[in-house]
């Protein structure tokens, strides 16, 4: 529907399978009832396999077709006692013997097994496609923590000391705009649940007064917008002592730009529609040829042994090889509706709560750079109070060594004391 502008997440409701199906029987007129399959159809952040045991359906339907076929009617020539389709379909005149059922069975047999062959190209194919668009969403979801992690370090060094509130505004901005990238992964960007959850986060002012001024539908992008217009603004103050401080901060924005831009884009991580129905109309058709191929070589067993088929043990035997080739084919079709959305709250998903943690604690430590960096007065207190004066003389000399380049440590060993001392504090 062209007249109804897209929201962060809504590309997922173009992933319906059958589209093209849907659209070639219901027609023009029957837009609305497309728009809500659609719907219907658009990926959960909490889709999971369909419960196996739902997949005994279809060899019951199979059953089914044995009880209704099993019959003498099914069977003019007879056959009990002995095979109801003789030697290779034929009797001993010439003349085929039960061929409607008998060649019936022969029938599907066959296009079962062309269809097989069939599905196993295309079904491979279609499983690679998926594994590799999983893989590519959790690559960029790495990127992008890179990306975070890289502009938090320049804003942690280029913003000078003397402006810790302007440098706190820019780091909290660089974790808010990180997380809405994945909120719009999540299709809630925009809606109330994902201000709750930043507000939850400590993410956004208090008052309406960012969340309104965000662009709907690139709220992230309207973030890394203000970090770069702060970033300009510190330089013309004097803040930011030179063009080349800010060239590397706004390099930085550009980057983590580029990396947020959409996680789960439908323009380019999306499998074509007409693909994914293709595929889901090859397994349909291989389920159902198996269906009725073992419906109608069931009831031939049936009126063969008068029922009594259910007292031996291959019709049990088959019963479940029917059951798991079922079972397995509608599963492997099953990981494109599990694996599409790695940003849900499954386990198999990707630990984003501990991930964006880990992202804010950094951030917080950066801002504080009197406890994080190593020399500062605060530490040197620190390993003063702890009566570890040599320690701290090797300490300074060694980093004096590195600007200056004329001393040299006396030791340094990432497995002694110095190593203990510096972890501890």
């Amino acid at each position: 529907n062209t007249k109804r502008p897209l929201r962060g997440g809504d590309c997922t409701n173009f992933r319906f399978r059958g589209e093209g199906i849907l659209k070639h029987f219901v027609g023009r007129n029957g837009t609305k009832i497309l728009e809500e399959a659609q719907r219907l159809a658009a990926p959960d952040l909490n889709a999971a396999r369909t419960p196996w045991h739902h997949y005994f359906l279809y060899p019951f339907l199979s059953v089914v077709l044995q009880l209704i076929l099993g019959w003498p009617y099914a069977f003019p020539d007879g056959g009990r006692p002995g095979p109801a389709c003789g030697d290779f379909h034929e009797s001993n005149d010439g003349v085929p013997k039960n061929a409607l059922m008998c060649g019936l069975c022969e029938v599907l047999r066959e296009g079962h097994m062309m269809l097989r062959f069939v599905t196993a190209l295309v079904l491979g194919g279609y499983i690679l496609s998926t594994v590799s668009l999983w893989r590519l969403r959790r690559t960029s979801y790495c990127a992008l923590c890179g990306a975070t992690r890289n502009l938090l370090i320049q804003i942690s060094t280029l913003v000078p000391e003397s402006s810790p509130d302007a440098k706190a505004i820019l780091s909290r901005w660089s974790i808010l705009g990180y997380e809405i990238a994945v909120l719009k992964a999540r299709g809630t960007m925009d809606a109330k649940e994902g201000r709750r959850y930043l507000e939850s986060r400590g993410l956004l002012a208090e008052g309406d007064k960012e969340w309104d001024n965000m662009v709907k539908g690139d709220r992230h992008t309207t973030v890394w917008y203000w970090v770069q217009r702060k970033s300009v603004s510190l330089t013309e103050e004097g803040v930011i002592a030179s063009e080349q401080r800010l060239q590397t901060l706004c390099g930085a924005v550009t980057l983590i730009r580029d990396k947020a831009n959409d996680l789960m884009s439908c323009i380019d991580r999306n499998h074509p529609p007409a693909y994914t129905s293709a595929v889901g109309i090859t397994i349909f058709f291989s389920i159902m040829t198996m269906l009725l191929w073992k419906g109608v070589q069931w009831a031939i067993w049936f009126y063969e042994t008068n029922g009594s088929v259910w007292l031996e043990p291959k019709m049990y035997v088959d019963f479940l090889l029917h059951v798991s080739y079922v079972t397995i084919l509608a599963i492997l079709f099953d990981i494109d509706k599990v694996l599409y959305n790695p940003f849900g709250p499954r386990e198999l998903d990707i630990p984003h709560d501990i991930v964006g943690e880990g992202l804010k604690h950094l951030a917080m430590r950066f801002g504080d750079s009197i406890k994080c960096f190593p020399s500062s007065e605060e530490g040197i207190k620190a390993l003063s109070d702890n009566e570890n004066s040599e320690l701290l003389d090797e300490i300074i000399e060694y980093e004096r060594s590195q600007v200056f380049g004329s001393l040299k440590p006396k030791r340094y060993s990432v497995g002694g004391d110095l190593f203990s001392s510096l972890s501890h504090h």
